[in-house]
């Protein structure tokens, strides 16, 4: 009987290149696998909010009531069920009113990971109510002051990319999306919405928010509505019966001071 024969050198390197090359391979699924979790319990705040995370959040109270011509008519406390579907850490909704026109501007603003508040537009939840959507959204700039400090504009290079106009030197041009409904009910009223989000800088309006907010610490979300009848029939972007649009170049100003720069969140 013939013993085995041992394995000539060429198989035996090759046997254990396979070897290595199973093991480089493993490494990686396991690599990919882990980020991958660790990307998602920092999108979603798995492990729970950071003591910086909770500051930021109460600051979100003391964005002044006044902003302008506009005062805080009401306030109100997010649902429970509504903040664990958002998995947002912090929120504000008021209803600010223009003492001379009697105007009414609904403002929610939440913060937290970017995991859930990237997630929700307007388009999906309110489209599934009484109220039908007129046309695709739109994005639109809203100048705005810039503070003294350029650390709190976003590069040119980033705002374009994400829709935001960095053509005037002394204003910092926030992007938003806006999108008009109208009620479902005969003769009903229009509803115009903007939306957009801000790591605590710029407010940005881009294609895809959960994508270009995945590797942000926190990111904040504003979104305002308010009822109007168009004047001669029909809306513009940002006109002279768009409450919304005049509403936050009075807002944006007056909240900037309370938020708390992504990269900066540490150093609080």
């Amino acid at each position: 009987m013939i013993g085995n024969r041992p394995d000539n050198p060429k198989t035996l390197m090759a046997k254990e290149g396979k070897t290595v090359l199973s093991i480089i391979v493993l490494a990686g699924v396991v690599a990919t696998t882990i980020a991958v979790g660790v990307l998602h319990g920092h999108m979603t705040l798995r492990w729970g909010a950071e003591s910086d995370m909770i500051a930021a959040a109460a600051r979100l109270a003391e964005i002044p009531e006044t902003c302008g011509p506009w005062r805080m008519e009401s306030s109100s406390e997010m649902s429970d069920s509504v903040r664990q579907m958002l998995r947002c850490e912090g929120s504000l909704s008021r209803r600010y009113v223009h003492q001379k026109t009697g105007e009414r501007v609904e403002v929610s603003l939440i913060f937290g990971p970017p995991g859930g508040i990237c997630e929700h537009t307007p388009e999906v939840c309110v489209g599934s109510r009484a109220f039908t959507q007129l046309g695709q959204r739109e994005r639109v700039g809203v100048a705005r002051a810039r503070i003294e400090s350029d650390e709190t504009a976003e590069s040119d290079e980033t705002a374009e990319a994400n829709g935001t106009d960095t053509t005037h030197a002394n204003t910092t041009q926030d992007a938003f999306w806006c999108v008009d409904f109208q009620h479902n009910e005969p003769g009903g009223r229009l509803m115009r919405i903007y939306w957009a989000w801000s790591t605590g800088k710029v407010w940005s309006a881009p294609d895809n928010a959960k994508t270009r907010f995945a590797g942000a610490r926190h990111v904040y979300k504003l979104q305002l509505s308010s009822f109007f009848w168009p004047a001669g029939g029909g809306a513009t972007r940002h006109a002279p019966d768009d409450p919304c649009g005049r509403f936050l170049e009075a807002f944006l100003p007056a909240a900037q001071a309370y938020l708390v720069p992504a990269d900066d969140a540490r150093n609080e």
